[in-house]
C-alpha cells in the first residue's frame, strides 16, 4: 500500500513540470496575438473577439506592450520592407533623373 501511495505521488509530480510549460506557452501565444494586433492597428476588443480562445487578459498584455514600444518610437507599426541602404540608392536615381 505504502508503495502505491509513494508511485501515485511521484506519478503527480512529475507531470506538474509540463503543465506549468503548457501554461507558459499559452501565455506567450496569446501575448504575441496581443502584440500583432497591435502593430496591425487593431483595437484591443476587435483582437480579444477574434482570438476567443486566449486568455483575454494576456492578448491585452501583449497589445499594451505594443503600445507602450510604439509611442516610445522603439517600434515602427508600419514595418516598412524598405532595406536602408535603399534611400542612397533613390536619392542616386534622382539626381540622375534630374541631371537628363
Amino acid at each position: 500500500m505504502r508503495a502505491l501511495v509513494v508511485f501515485m505521488a511521484a506519478l503527480l509530480l512529475t507531470g506538474c513540470d509540463k503543465i506549468q510549460g503548457l501554461i507558459d506557452t499559452r501565455a506567450s501565444d496569446a501575448k504575441a496575438v496581443g502584440y500583432s494586433c497591435r502593430m496591425a492597428g487593431k483595437l484591443p476588443n476587435v483582437c480579444m473577439a477574434e482570438n476567443p480562445k486566449n486568455p483575454q487578459s494576456y492578448v491585452l498584455a501583449g497589445w499594451q506592450k505594443a503600445d507602450t514600444e510604439i509611442k516610445a518610437g522603439e517600434a515602427d507599426p508600419s514595418m516598412s520592407n524598405k532595406v536602408v541602404g535603399d534611400e542612397e540608392e533613390d536619392s542616386e536615381k534622382k539626381s540622375k533623373d534630374e541631371e537628363e
